[in-house]
């Protein structure tokens, strides 16, 4: 509408009017200026939000990225345990340097973990040059997690094309450290798992020549199985993705992954005497299955996360209702983020299952999110857009922490050399089962580690105890042992202890540590709280 003119400017038509007809068309066309005023000063501040929006988001995706790091940088140096599992991890890896088999008959020495050894293996190897550390084994997570960072923005980028939503999704990996149990950077597998199966599905989605495409994939994804057993559910995407480009290229990628797969578990269980299937197949399957922890599971999504439900959600039924059924075979990470959620209720509902099992989900929901988060802008009014990206500020408001609660203080490095020195100054062997590591500081044969034999006590076979940790305990080959707490007053006692450790040994000493006195930063608090020392003695 024209804007209304005044006095001398009214034309012939106004100058035509009565007095009461000209004061009521001045009036009506002074109230359409006024109304369309606003409501372009109603678009504007929708627009002006929206690009605030924008902003801040990208902000507040860049603090997630520095303060990981900050915090990985500030870590990864730490010589002990941030996790009380990350020393186990390690001593797998020294056995391999030691020239020892992993997969062997559990001993008081040395207790396998259920995982496949790619990582432990990848540690050693590099050990081999540098030194055996727990800073080395993070560097690996730290490297395997910036990768995962990247191929998460790369596939947002082929997606859609907005070099802004990659960088938005790759951040927005990162941002979920703290849901995920400050695991990113954490000497255990999962980066390096995620890592390399991340890589094997992207080369499926993405390398032209199929039979490129087959080949990568296949050789990427026994990788990712050979780190971890989760590997193995995604391998049916794969051919899925491929059929329509080549069919026979689908078709060869079965026997491309099926026959190493096959020979690798015949040569393991042909070198360990059976004991490499016992591991990494009935220890994992051994604990029971709680179904009632699956609600839990996806409650605490829903409280977490809800931008990326929201989104995901409606992304993964999008890609997968619309066009053929070849057509929706094509749509890799819906079914990669489908399949994800399989592989993290079968370990969370077990009862060792912790945070870090969401990463399995996480990262292939946050490709479909903003997958729909672009459709959402090219179709949806800015009103929408803007209250979308409002969300995502918000949730990554929610994702924040405190960086400084995951980094390691001066006391802390100084209980863990207070207690080297102790095991160090102690004349015989000592035993501290759930942090082996810190025995192989102080200059002494590590011992098996708890959690490994919590593990095999699901086999409910006393046989699986270690005769020889038995006969150590009941002849006092210990001089010292460190624990958590007092075997003889703990519940479940039969699961995390050898009988004979309450029988023989008197755990009546506290023990006391500066700072967090070597409390884990994450997981199961497995703080060693008590010296045990043999009754005869």
């Amino acid at each position: 509408m024209a804007p209304v003119r005044l006095g001398a400017d009214l034309d012939r038509h106004e100058r035509g009017m009565t007095g009461l007809a000209r004061s009521t068309y001045l009036a009506s066309a002074v109230s359409d200026q006024r109304a369309e005023d606003v409501s372009r000063e109603g678009t504007g501040f929708v627009d002006a939000f929206l690009r605030h929006a924008r902003t801040a988001c990208a902000a507040l995706a860049a603090a997630h990225v520095v303060a990981f790091l900050v915090v990985a940088l500030a870590r990864i140096r730490y010589p002990f345990d941030l996790e009380w599992l990350e020393g186990g991890i390690l001593q797998h890896s020294y056995e391999m340097l030691a020239g020892r088999p992993v997969y062997r008959t559990p001993s008081a020495d040395f207790i396998a973990f259920g995982y496949q050894p790619l990582y432990m293996a990848v540690v050693a190897a590099l050990g081999r040059f540098v030194g055996l550390s727990l800073p080395l084994a993070r560097g690996v997570s730290l490297a395997s997690t910036l990768v995962v960072t990247a191929l998460v923005g790369r596939a947002v980028w082929r997606e859609t094309g907005s070099v802004r939503l990659a960088w938005m999704a790759g951040a927005t990996f990162v941002a979920l450290f703290r849901v995920t149990g400050y695991w990113f950077d954490l000497a255990r597998v999962d980066s390096l798992f995620l890592a390399l199966l991340l890589a094997a599905l992207y080369c499926a989605r993405y390398v032209d020549r199929p039979w490129r495409a087959c080949l990568g994939s296949a050789v990427l994804l026994i990788l990712a199985y050979k780190t971890k057993q989760l590997a193995l559910p995604f391998a049916v995407i794969v051919p899925a993705t491929l059929f329509t480009r080549d069919r026979r290229a689908a078709l060869a990628f079965i026997p491309t992954i099926a026959v190493p797969l096959l020979l690798d578990a015949w040569w393991g269980q042909r070198t360990t005497g059976g004991w490499y299937s016992f591991y990494v197949s009935r220890i994992p399957s051994g604990q029971p299955f709680h179904v009632v922890r699956i609600p839990a599971m996806l409650s605490q999504i829903a409280r977490d996360v809800p931008w990326l439900v929201v989104l995901a959600v409606p992304g993964c039924a999008r890609a997968l209702r619309i066009g053929s059924l070849s057509a929706r075979f094509q749509q890799t990470w819906a079914l990669a983020a489908i399949v994800g959620i399989v592989a993290t209720v079968v370990p969370y509902a077990r009862p060792g299952g912790f945070a870090n099992n969401l990463m399995t989900t996480y990262v292939f929901a946050i490709i479909p999110a903003f997958v729909e988060l672009h459709r959402a802008e090219q179709t949806f009014a800015p009103g929408v857009k803007a209250l979308l990206w409002g969300a995502l500020g918000a949730q990554l408001v929610l994702l924040g922490y405190d960086p400084s609660s995951q980094i390691p203080k001066p006391e802390d490095y100084a209980a863990g050399e207070e207690l080297v020195a102790m095991l160090r100054a102690t004349p015989g062997p000592v035993l501290v089962p759930d942090r082996p590591w810190i025995a192989v500081l102080a200059g002494k044969q590590p011992g098996y580690h708890s959690s490994a034999f919590w593990e095999m006590s699901y086999q409910d076979r006393d046989d699986l105890i270690p005769t020889d940790l038995r006969q150590r305990l009941a002849s006092g080959y210990y001089e010292l042992i460190v624990e958590g707490v007092d075997p003889a007053r703990a519940q479940l006692a039969r699961r995390w202890f050898a009988p004979e450790l309450a029988t023989y040994y008197r755990c009546d000493r506290q023990l006391r540590l500066p700072g967090r006195a070597l409390s884990p930063f994450t997981g199961t608090d497995t703080t060693p709280r008590v010296l045990c020392v043999y009754r005869g003695r």
